[in-house]
């Protein structure tokens, strides 16, 4: 069971994360996407990857579909998230295109047709992971649903956190079952997580 205290401070680190949103136009969101795609393409593990588990970005977040694009013209195996109706948890699915393999998914998010094959959770060398915080030691917060936590628990792959430098904050509140990240990338840096061991 979740402390109270901790739940408190999750809510208001997420008030606070989306008081910060409000004050990030258009121009500097899509300076600060462009920035982090750059940067991720320079980092040594990219090229030590076969498969990789993208997301598709909601409005508000880093904008990594030049990244999906990259990594499908290098011939990488790429899949995106696809919500399991049975189980209530998402799959990772390939795509081939981004123009002609999504459909509005469940939440309003792109997510691959059903004619896209599932892969298995342990293929997967490199998950990219949206949230509403991150800190230093790959504390994450996310949205408060736990789907993503549910994904990063199958994935034994390299996890990178993917986050505007406002979402950066001194300490994220954890519990047991929250996944760390092993690397985040931000517009400004690209930040190997403390004790990640990679």
């Amino acid at each position: 069971m979740i402390r109270r205290d901790l739940r408190i401070e999750k809510r208001d680190l997420r008030g606070e994360m989306r008081a910060k949103a409000r004050r990030v136009g258009d121009k500097e969101r899509a300076l600060a996407g462009e920035l982090i795609c750059r940067l991720f393409h320079t980092v040594s593990h990219w090229s030590e990857v076969d498969t990789v588990l993208f997301y598709h970005p909601l409005p508000g977040e880093p904008d990594i579909r030049p990244l999906i694009e990259r990594a499908l013209g290098a011939g990488k195996t790429v899949a995106l998230p696809r919500f399991d109706e049975e189980s209530k948890t998402y799959r990772p699915v390939v795509v081939e295109s981004l123009d002609e393999d999504l459909g509005d998914g469940k939440f309003g998010v792109k997510e691959p047709l059903a004619s896209c094959v599932e892969i298995a959770m342990g293929s997967v060398d490199q998950i990219l992971v949206p949230g509403v915080a991150f800190d230093e030691a790959g504390r994450r917060l996310g949205r408060g649903v736990g789907y993503y936590d549910r994904i990063l628990e199958g994935v034994a792959g390299d996890r990178v956190g993917i986050a505007f430098d406002w979402q950066m904050a001194e300490r994220v509140p954890e519990e047991t079952h929250d996944v760390r990240m092993d690397r985040i990338v931000t517009p400004s840096r690209y930040l190997l997580c403390k004790g990640s061991g990679k």
